[in-house]
Parts: structure tokens; C-alpha cells; sequence
């Protein structure tokens, strides 16, 4: 069974591969082939019934079953998944010829156990027993083989040193003894060679042949005289019993008698070898029966042609030949401008005769030249024969012209130089061609982005350029991107994506251009496309345009160092961008700044719309969106470009009928009226800095009911630890607390006392901002600069749905209905179902009356007060009994319960009271004089104070809480006097927490601010 799989599978393989280099075939004959067992490499190692393992990369024949293959070893099948092989072709993979096959299946093969640990040889494969094994064993010239899946392998038994597959003996260094080399020189001294050490012969000097030492194909040469015991096969060896010196001398007697320059190789396997550094080392053999020209001799070695150098075979193994000469032989010196490496062991063909005829082989890493390509086959030079090695089994090397490469492994990893290491940044693809631009020792230089990158030139093969699919120009670059992850470059110039390459995660690569969902590049001077989800674009100060890769992308304001949603934008559409801040576009949106995710955008340029601003600018009216409003583009149709957040505040350029128009990202868009509330918002410009304002305010003595902070001096404190806050102690006997520097004392704290200090002073840098240990004060007390600083500035509270309220225009009436303030005024003691009035007295006064509803309940304690509900009063008199007028002001005191009062009077306002200890007296002295003698007098005329003094007053113009307060005009020259409603500095923002309360009542009201904005 063995010698018939053997016969049909490998003698027909043999067959059929030993024709033309181009290896072509019969269709009946391949067809036979295919029934029976093919050639196989495999892809790793396998294991045969725990006997052995055959190596990766060994060679079997077996037969294809259903998704497996067969294999037959020792009479045994075996069965394989045909995804651990590749299919072979040619027959110069076995390295084997028909001849030999043939004398060895014509022995008898005898059952033989071959002992454990003995090893299997086969051109590069070998392997070892784990145990004896039963085997049908052939001999062969004293060599025993075993057949292993088809294959013939060698055994070598334990410790022993045997020939391989092609008749080649293991080398071994050895000298022959001092009276051999005497002998031979005696005997050789008419036809000794110079030493090759310092031969002439070698050719084509500008051939560089580079070759692999290898210790064991290695003689030595001394003293001009080469030394080498005869290693040219195991026949010759074992026949040889002459001592050296007989043997050297029957050898001269026969070169010494001939003049023929030709040889027959009397061996399977001849070594040709070079002379290195005084070293031979083994590049190629010789085949038995074969003729080849010698070019020399030296001692006991032909000289021959290798390539344009010296090679030296062993005289011994050859006899003068004086016949015809092969066809292929020729006397050229030409080599060829190209040479290869072998990966194997490379089998050379004379094709003469039209089948292949192995006449040659070159041993695994041999450079060697080639004179052309034909086909899968290189055209060589060996020995002055013309042959063919195939190209499986070689590599062709580069010369310095060679501009192109072709890639051979899956994956070809790219590095770029960075710090004098060299980090991996991308990947080429397999079989794909590209353009080198350099070479750094073992590596190519291409072109990766705007930087140089490298590539192990093993790994790759000379190409041309017209098998480059596309020729790209690098410096047409438009920006950069940094990829997000692993990123595949896609060639497209047969019309479908191909993988070309890779670009590792996190390198900022520059880009041709955008076109859809792809961005063109130059990768490896050709053109590739790398898919836009997989890349973050990268933006320069000069790119000024931005488009939207994502629908509903937000827009952020930032509020107090967070981020407030305020809106969004539209896919595809495109921005301007004021500036950056980070990973962040800058854009106009709203009355500030807005903020817009680069990340999810792409550079562009203005062509991309046609709404852009030229030459308006906002007003200084700002309405607040409704839920869903949009903004359009309306240069060809309304065309949705953004939508902006419920509350979100807008500044508005005009209105044009029933639209408004307003500026989103430099881009004019509109708006319909209903699409915001009929709140307004207005910003009124002052010609001062806050902080110019603040430093003047302290000086009208600005008062605090909040203790929260206090001051104590910095020489009085020792610290601990560096940075605020931290915790001191006091090193006086007794030490001020005070409400600023240099201010009022809450009282004193003793020695050894802690404090925790939280800052320095901004009005006193001697002085140490602290947690107040008398925050439970219940007076008033100086404001210090921080807290001016606070309730002075309009951004704090602009935002804020309840503070914004300060900002409430109270000069204009708003029409709100009398059912509607009736639920103001639901158990509001003295004020209960004054509704009408409030109304009629706002509407008269022209203010806000929900505002004048609102201030009263909070100046009342909501109509309870004494001077709400009514306080008698007596007027002062002098001596002679007459009221006491000061400055037409008749003076009163607040009656005793044993006096009967000269009046009652109200005042539901507090007007008149904003002083310290005198609110009671004051408040009623001022109603009095004003004839305020029931609730609805004091309703109605202090409404018209309200409008006359502050909120409609020519002269302070102080139309919101926050300027009745601060009255900000003051500090610009509008005014000669501060005029301030109140020296509580929370007083506004007290106010609005009651007005806020008194809106949130109403089911709809109308409201306009009016903010102001510092320089």
C-alpha cells in the first residue's frame, strides 16, 4: 500500500512539475493529478498519534476528504484539518529529483524498528522520536530512508551524523595530518593554484555577493594549502580506505594527465564552496552526472564560476570530461544588475532539453545574481551554464535605483523616529506596491503624513511603478486629523475599497481633502481614504469655518466655570469660529460666548453658505427662547441651521414683520415672533469699571446684616501650613474682631484662640479675611469690599431666574388684571382686597403694580406693620404751642396710649424710614406730612413717590431694584447725588426673592429688563 501512494503521488507529481519554467500543464494530466494525492506545506505543527511532531513549513502528500486531508505514514492514515496546509504546485518545493525516487523504490523495504530519539531528515525539515517505532525502511547507498506522509526521510540514529536529502554529508571541521599536505604538495607542485585567499579570478567586480557564514560548511586554510577531508557524498566516503596521501596522489595522477577544462560530477551532491576571510564556506552543490567548466584548480579543488566569484569543488568527486557540452553552457561573464537571496535551498534548472533538469542548487541564505526575470522563473549564470531558479524559495534584492516595493508579509509594521526610538505609527498591507524615498541600512524610508517613515526591507520585494495603483503629491494638504483608533486606508481606483494600509491610534495625520464621509491622503506616495467616523479633525488658528458632523450638536455657555446647554446646531451646516479654547470652538450664540465640541466638526470655509453677517449688529433688546425655537437660514428658502434652548437668553439685531433676526455663529438667521416670550431683555451701557464703582460705593458707608466674614490683623496671627484656608492662632493677649480693617470690633478673642483664616483682604493686604466667630451678630455692620463686589455686578445674577429680577424695568405697566393681583393680596391683613387700588395707582404712577404689590407686602410684613395697619401720631411743638416745620417739614412723635393722637397715618411703602432707629418715627413723620390717613392715600401716594423720586424721577432715572439700590448712573455724572433707596447692600436681592414669589402667583405676566454692563 505504501509503494503504491508513494508511486502515484509523488513519481506523477514529479512528473508533471519537470517541464517548462512556466510550469504549464495538460488539462488531462493535471486532472489525474487531482485524483490522487497532492503537495501540501504546513502551516504548523502537527501531531502524528503521539509519535512525533512534524515541524511547520514540512512537506506532505495527502488527499482532500470532506473539509480534511488524508495522510499515510507507516501504513497508518491519518487525518488533518486542510486548515493547517497550503497547497504547492511545483516541484522544486521537494528539492528532490525522479531519479533518486526511482532507485529508491526500486529497493526491497524491510520492516525495522528505528530506535527512539533517532531523527528524520529531509532538506530543512527534521524531527526526533519520542519512542521506537515499527517502519517499512528502504536503504539506499548505505543510508536508510522511511517514507512520512509521502516524503522520503533519512534516519539518523542517535549521536549520528548523516547526509541530507540531496546526497550532502554534514560537515564536520577536520585537517588532514602534516604528511597528507606534504604528500600532496610533493604531488601537486606542477599544477598548484595560487592561494584563493588572494585569487584574481573572481568577475564582474561591481557584483556585491553577500553570503552567510555557517560553521558547518566551514575548512580551514593554512599556509596556502586548503585542507578538507573528502565530504562530497556518503558513497565516496565510505569507499574511501586509502589514506589521504594515496588518495591525493591517484587524484593528481588523473587532472595531471587530461587537459580538458570540463568535469563530470561523480556524486549525487557536490559542495561548491567560497573562500571567506580563509574560511570555505558552503553556498551551492553541484548534481552527479552533470558537466560543468573549471576555471582553475588549486591543489585538490577545480575552480569554477560562481557568479563572478572563485568557487572551489572537491577534485575527488569529479572525472575529466572531453564530450559534448551541455546546451546550456556558455563562456558570458554577464551576471545580471540584480541579485536574490535564497530562503531555502533554491534548486537550478537547465530547461534545454524542454523538461527541467536539476543541474544545481543554491544553500538557504546565498545572494546571488540574476541575469532576468521570465515569468515565476530568475535566469541565472551558474557554473557557465544558463539556468532557472523559481521565484518560491528566493528573494529578489534592491539596488539603488529601485524606487518602488512590493510588500510580502500580511502586515508590514511602519515606524517613525522619534527620540532616537523608533515607534510603530502604522501598517502596509500585503502585495500592495509603494513608493520608497529612502533607505536607512535594512529599511525603507516612504512617506507617511508630512514625516518620513520605515519599513523593514525583508519583508518587501522590488516592484515598478506602474503596479503602483495611483501617484500621489504629499504637499497638497488642506489640515490635519489625529485618528481615534487603529485607522485602515482604503484604496478606491478599481472602484471598490481596498486596504492598503493602517495608521495606528493617536497620530495626527495631514489630509488632500474632504469629500462625503471619506478624506483623501497621501499614503505612501500613493492615494488612500481613511473613513471620517474613525478620526478627529484638527484645527489651526487660521481655520475660521467649521462644519457640523453630528445633528443636534450642543452649544454650552459658561456660567459661573460650568457648562449650561443653551442650544444646538445642525448637521452639515457651517459656522464661524471666534477662537478656541481647548478641544472647544469658540462661536457667537446668545449674549455670550458659546461653546462647540471640535470634535464632532470638520474644517470648512465660508463658500459653504451664504447667510453670513457683513455689517449688522445687535441691538439692545434680548428675548428669552421658548421650548423649541429654531433658527433659519432664509437666502433660498427657510433652511433650519440651529435651535436654541428654552430661557436661553437672545440679543436681537431687528424685526421684519412677524420675524426677528438675530446672529448665530457670524450667520444671520430668523426667528418667528412666537417663538420667544414677551419678556425683553435690554442691556444699558456705563462708562465705569465694576471695580471703580465698588471702590467708590465704600465710601457712602455700604451696610451688612450678613456676618459671615471678619478681619483681624495679620501680625496678631501666627499660621500653619502654606495656602488659604488655613487655621491660625492668636499670639495678642486680646485681639479686635472687626468688620473691615480697620473698622468696627464685634469683640475681641484671646490668646492661643484658632481662627480660620480663608484669604487676605482686598481693601487692606495687612489684614486677614476670617469665619467670623460672632456670625450670630444681630446688628448691622460696614460692608467690606468682597461683598460690594458680589451684589454690585449684574453677571451674578442676570441668569438667575429669581435674581434677574433686579433688572425688572418697573417703569412700565404691564396691564396685569385685577382677578390676577386679587391673589396677591389673599390674606394680606390691611392690604387684603386692595387689588383695584394697586392697580389704579400703578397705572396712574405708570410703573410695574405687581412690582408695587410686591414691594409693599415686603415693606408691610404682608400688611401687618404698625405703620401699615396705622400709627397715631402727636405734632411736636414749641413752647408757644406751634407745630415745629423744619425745612416745611412738620415735625411728629408717635403717640403714648394715654395720648389721644392729633392723626393716624399709614404708609405701606416704608418711604420716609431707610433710617437707622428711626423707621417707626420717620415713616410715619413722612406720612404724615404727606396726608396719608388711610390705606388707600398711602397706596396711591406712595405709588407716586416710588415713580416721581426713583423710578420715573429725569434726574435718577432708577427704573429696577438694582438701580435704586446702586444707582449706577450716579457714578457716570448723570447724577449729583447717590441716591440710594436703602444702605442695605442685599436690599435688591432681598426684594426680588418677595417679587419673584409674587410672579410665581400669576398664571402669565409680561416682564423687561434692563441690565447694566460695565466697561
Amino acid at each position: 500500500m505504501l509503494k503504491k501512494i508513494i508511486t502515484c503521488s509523488l513519481i506523477l507529481f514529479l512528473v508533471l512539475s519537470t517541464i517548462t519554467p512556466s510550469f504549464a500543464t495538460t488539462e488531462s494530466t493535471q486532472n489525474e493529478s487531482e485524483e490522487e494525492y497532492q503537495l501540501y506545506r504546513l502551516l504548523e505543527e502537527v501531531s502524528i498519534d503521539d509519535l512525533f511532531v512534524l515541524p511547520k513549513d514540512t512537506l506532505i502528500f495527502a488527499q482532500e476528504e470532506e473539509g480534511h486531508l488524508l495522510i499515510e505514514t507507516n501504513g497508518n492514515t491519518f487525518r488533518i484539518d486542510a486548515n493547517e496546509v497550503t497547497k504547492l504546485n511545483d516541484s522544486k518545493e521537494l528539492g528532490i529529483d525522479k531519479e533518486f525516487i526511482n532507485q529508491l523504490l526500486d529497493t526491497e523495504p524491510l520492516e525495522k524498528n528505528v530506535e527512539s530519539k533517532s531523527t528524520l531528515h529531509f532538506n530543512e525539515t527534521e524531527f526526533t522520536l519520542k519512542e521506537q517505532v515499527d517502519f517499512e525502511v528502504f536503504s539506499l547507498e548505505d543510508s536508510e530512508y522511511v517514507f512520512i506522509a509521502g516524503i522520503p526521510y533519512k534516519i539518523s540514529q542517535p549521536n549520528e551524523k548523516v547526509s541530507n536529502s540531496e546526497g550532502e554529508l554534514v560537515e564536520e571541521e577536520s585537517k588532514v595530518s602534516e604528511e597528507d599536505q606534504k604528500q600532496q604538495q610533493e604531488n601537486n607542485t606542477s599544477n598548484e593554484l595560487e592561494d584563493p585567499s588572494s585569487d584574481d579570478h573572481t568577475q564582474n567586480k561591481n557584483q556585491e555577493t553577500n553570503s552567510v557564514e555557517d560553521d558547518s560548511n566551514q575548512d580551514s586554510i593554512e599556509d596556502g594549502q586548503i585542507t578538507k577531508e573528502d565530504k562530497s557524498s556518503s558513497t565516496t566516503s565510505e569507499k574511501k580506505e586509502a589514506d589521504s596521501s594515496t588518495f591525493s596522489a591517484k587524484s593528481v595522477d588523473i587532472w595531471t594527465q587530461s587537459t580538458t577544462n570540463y568535469f563530470k560530477v561523480n556524486v549525487y551532491s557536490l559542495p561548491v564552496y567560497i573562500n571567506k576571510n580563509g574560511n570555505l564556506i558552503k553556498q551551492a552543490e553541484l548534481r552527479e552526472g552533470q558537466v560543468y567548466k573549471r576555471t582553475g584548480s588549486l591543489s585538490n579543488w577545480h575552480i569554477i564560476d560562481f557568479g563572478g566569484q572563485s568557487g572551489y569543488v572537491w577534485k575527488d568527486s569529479t572525472s575529466p570530461f572531453s564530450g559534448n557540452l551541455p546546451k546550456n553552457f556558455t563562456n558570458s561573464n554577464y551576471y545580471g544588475d540584480r541579485t536574490i537571496t535564497t530562503t531555502n535551498n533554491a534548486v537550478i534548472y537547465d530547461n534545454t532539453s524542454g523538461s527541467l533538469v536539476p543541474y544545481g542548487m543554491l544553500v538557504k541564505n546565498i545572494n546571488f545574481p540574476v541575469i532576468s526575470e521570465a515569468g515565476n522563473w530568475y535566469k541565472v549564470n551558474y557554473a557557465n551554464r544558463v539556468g532557472y531558479i523559481h521565484k518560491n524559495g528566493v528573494k529578489p534584492n534592491f539596488v539603488s535605483s529601485d524606487n518602488y516595493f512590493e510588500v510580502t508579509v500580511h502586515s508590514l509594521p511602519i515606524y517613525e523616529s522619534k527620540n532616537g526610538s523608533l515607534v510603530k505609527v502604522g501598517e502596509l498591507r500585503k502585495n500592495e506596491v509603494y513608493k520608497r524615498i529612502g533607505t536607512a541600512g535594512n529599511w525603507h524610508a516612504i512617506q507617511f503624513g508630512n514625516k518620513q517613515g520605515y519599513v523593514w526591507s525583508d519583508d518587501t520585494i522590488p516592484a515598478n511603478e506602474n503596479e503602483m495603483a495611483s501617484i500621489a503629491n504629499p504637499n497638497n494638504t488642506s489640515g490635519t486629523f489625529t485618528t481615534k483608533d487603529h485607522t485602515v486606508v482604503y484604496d478606491n481606483t478599481s472602484g471598490e475599497m481596498i486596504p492598503i494600509g493602517q495608521i495606528s491610534k493617536g497620530n495626527s495625520y495631514p489630509y488632500e481633502l474632504i469629500a462625503g464621509n471619506w478624506i483623501k491622503v497621501s499614503f505612501g506616495n500613493r492615494y488612500g481614504y481613511v473613513y471620517k467616523e474613525w478620526v478627529n479633525f484638527n484645527f489651526t488658528s487660521s481655520q475660521n469655518y467649521f462644519r457640523v458632523n453630528e445633528d443636534y450638536l450642543p452649544v454650552y455657555h459658561n456660567v459661573g466655570g460650568s457648562l449650561e446647554k443653551v442650544g444646538h446646531l445642525v448637521e452639515n451646516q457651517v459656522y464661524k469660529r471666534t477662537g478656541s479654547k481647548g478641544d472647544w470652538h469658540e462661536i457667537k450664540f446668545g449674549n455670550k460666548v458659546g461653546y462647540v465640541w471640535s470634535k464632532s466638526t470638520q474644517p470648512s470655509s465660508s463658500n459653504a453658505a451664504s447667510n453670513w453677517n457683513t455689517n449688522l449688529s445687535d441691538s439692545n433688546t434680548q428675548l428669552i427662547a421658548r421650548n423649541g425655537l429654531k433658527i433659519y437660514d432664509n437666502t433660498s428658502g427657510m433652511v433650519l441651521f440651529a435651535r436654541v434652548e428654552e430661557g436661553t437668553t437672545i440679543p436681537i439685531i431687528d424685526k421684519v414683520g412677524n420675524w426677528y433676526r438675530v446672529l448665530i455663529g457670524n450667520r444671520i438667521g430668523y426667528f418667528y415672533e412666537t417663538g420667544v416670550s414677551d419678556h425683553v431683555y435690554n442691556y444699558t451701557n456705563y462708562n465705569i469699571s465694576l471695580n471703580d464703582m465698588v471702590n467708590r460705593q465704600l465710601t457712602y458707608n455700604p451696610q451688612t446684616d450678613d456676618h459671615t466674614y471678619a478681619y483681624v490683623h495679620k501680625d496678631y496671627i501666627r499660621r500653619s501650613g502654606s495656602g488659604y484656608p488655613f487655621t491660625g492662632t492668636v499670639n495678642a493677649t486680646s485681639l479686635h474682631v472687626r468688620d473691615i480693617p480697620n473698622g468696627n470690633s464685634y469683640g475681641t478673642i484671646q490668646s492661643g484662640a484658632k481662627v480660620t483664616v480663608v484669604g487676605i483682604s482686598s481693601m487692606n493686604s495687612s489684614w486677614y479675611k476670617i469665619k467670623n466667630p460672632y456670625n450670630n451678630y444681630g446688628g448691622w455692620m460696614k460692608a467690606d469690599k468682597d461683598q460690594l463686589n458680589y451684589y454690585m455686578n449684574p453677571k451674578n445674577f442676570v441668569n438667575n431666574p429669581v435674581q434677574r429680577l433686579q433688572f425688572l424695568r418697573l417703569d412700565l405697566f404691564s396691564n396685569t388684571s385685577t382677578s390676577q393681583l386679587a391673589k396677591l393680596l389673599v390674606n394680606k391683613g390691611i392690604l387684603t382686597g386692595k387689588q383695584s387700588v394697586f392697580y389704579n395707582a400703578a397705572k396712574d404712577a405708570g410703573i410695574n403694580e405687581v412690582y408695587l404689590i410686591a414691594h409693599s407686602l415686603l415693606e408691610t410684613g404682608n400688611g401687618t406693620s404698625e405703620l401699615a395697619t396705622g400709627i397715631p401720631v402727636m405734632i411736636e411743638r414749641n413752647s408757644s404751642g406751634k407745630p415745629i416745620v423744619e425745612d416745611g417739614v412738620t415735625k411728629v412723635r408717635l403717640a403714648t396710649t394715654a395720648e389721644k393722637p392729633d392723626s393716624v397715618v399709614y404708609n405701606v411703602y416704608g418711604i420716609g424710614g431707610a433710617y437707622d432707629g428711626c423707621a417707626k418715627r420717620c415713616g410715619a413723620e413722612y406720612a404724615f406730612n404727606a396726608g396719608w390717613t388711610n390705606v388707600d392715600k398711602a397706596i396711591y401716594g406712595g405709588a407716586k413717590f416710588i415713580s416721581t423720586d426713583f423710578i420715573k424721577s429725569s434726574v435718577y432715572k432708577q427704573n429696577t431694584l438694582y438701580k435704586m439700590k446702586w444707582n449706577p448712573g450716579f457714578f457716570v455724572g448723570e447724577s449729583n447725588s447717590p441716591h440710594q433707596y436703602a444702605t442695605d447692600i442685599g436690599w435688591a436681592y432681598k426684594q426680588v426673592n418677595r417679587i419673584s414669589k409674587t410672579f410665581d402667583l400669576l398664571d402669565n405676566y409680561n416682564m423687561h429688563l434692563d441690565i447694566p454692563s460695565f466697561k
